[in-house]
């Protein structure tokens, strides 16, 4: 994982800024996090009892009022989850690479507001399980996988607010059968 910063996550932050031509191109910063709409049972033997999600990343944005935007992120999962074929429980912590890809309109599209809506899809890797009491490792969960998103935004000045509803191609583990929808929050900086 280390590696993976050093290599690629610093390059590209470098080399965002010689990208940006003006303001038709932009990059930023984002934070945010990641809610599922459920809860409860997500199927075969596993359970949700908390869950709080995490996401920092870098942007790119060619800033016109049909625009696309595209980044590289770290979402850093934690949940308590209970097994019920051995009975017990425990916390989880997970961390994921993210590669959206969207394209977006611009309902409103003045110097210093902006209220858009986007859509696309997001890639997925799988970087890292933390040790657990259910037995539970890497090789447990599918390493890739994606999300389609929805949302909408609002920009003011450099600053953006985006809530998507991101529905996943595939369930996070092998033996869940449930694909979660999770709602996203993220509050981003554009430079």
């Amino acid at each position: 994982m280390k590696h993976f910063w050093k290599y690629v996550i610093l390059p590209c932050l470098f080399l965002m800024p010689a990208l940006s031509y003006g303001q038709l191109v932009r990059w930023g910063l984002y934070a945010g996090t990641q809610l599922p709409f459920h809860t409860e049972a997500v199927g075969n033997n596993i359970n949700y009892l908390e869950n709080a999600n995490f996401n920092v990343g870098a942007q790119l944005k060619l800033d016109l009022r049909l625009h696309c935007q595209t980044g590289i992120g770290c979402s850093v999962h934690s949940q308590s989850v209970r097994r019920t074929d051995l009975d017990t429980a425990a916390d989880l912590r997970s961390n994921y690479i993210n590669i959206p890809l969207l394209a977006g309109f611009n309902l409103i599209d003045q110097d210093a507001f902006k209220l858009r809506i986007t859509g696309g899809v997001e890639y997925r890797m799988l970087v890292w399980v933390s040790p657990n009491d259910l037995s539970l490792q890497k090789s447990d969960f599918n390493l890739h996988n994606g999300n389609l998103i929805g949302g909408v935004g609002l920009n003011l000045n450099r600053l953006s607010l985006d809530v998507q509803c991101r529905h996943p191609f595939t369930s996070v583990m092998k033996e869940v059968d449930k694909e979660n929808l999770s709602f996203w929050l993220a509050v981003g900086f554009f430079f």
